[in-house]
């Protein structure tokens, strides 16, 4: 009579097959800032690496914040005055996420600070500045070593680096004209 088998042996073939089941490392990697693939068609891209991606009509550059936490995204349109500024994956508290308040942060480029007023939007779960960086500002976009964005209080909300920066300017300039 053969001995019962036990309990872990039993189990063995359907924890295999449950590790088969489950996506491989590669199914799902960073083809852009924020944007995955699947297969072999990807590449990682590093937080504060600007990303161009042209639109219909525009453009709109972004990057991830350190440790890919908090989106900064420039959007502009043809014959803009200024470009759009939207920060969104930003999930702490200092923000209203009430799109009947108005946000108060700063961007600091350098020297520079830029208070910008901002409002909720539940179409990308994030703050939008209208008409927030014109020109003056955008060159700055160009050579500074990294943008820091604060609350009203100055604490730090995220840091981007500006790898691409220049690059993700002349695209600005280049499909709108800021």
């Amino acid at each position: 009579m053969p001995l019962p088998k036990p309990a872990a042996v039993r189990l063995l073939p359907c924890a295999m097959a449950a590790l088969l089941a489950l996506p491989t490392p590669a199914a799902a990697q960073w083809v852009a800032v924020g944007r995955w693939a699947q297969g072999d068609g990807f590449r990682f891209v590093a937080p504060g690496t600007w990303m161009v991606l042209p639109t219909e009509t525009g453009a709109e550059v972004s990057a991830d914040g350190d440790n890919h936490v908090t989106r900064l995204t420039l959007v502009c349109e043809p014959g803009a005055a200024a470009a759009r500024v939207e920060l969104t994956r930003y999930f702490g508290y200092a923000l209203p996420r009430d799109p009947a308040t108005q946000a108060k942060f700063l961007l600091v480029l350098g020297d520079v600070r830029m208070e910008l007023d901002a409002t909720w939007s539940d179409a990308i779960e994030g703050w939008v500045a209208e008409d927030a960086m014109g020109p003056d500002t955008l060159s700055l976009f160009s050579w500074a070593n990294q943008i820091t964005v604060l609350d009203a209080d100055e604490a730090v909300l995220a840091t981007y680096r500006m790898n691409g920066s220049s690059a993700a300017r002349e695209a600005l300039r280049r499909r709108c004209g800021i």
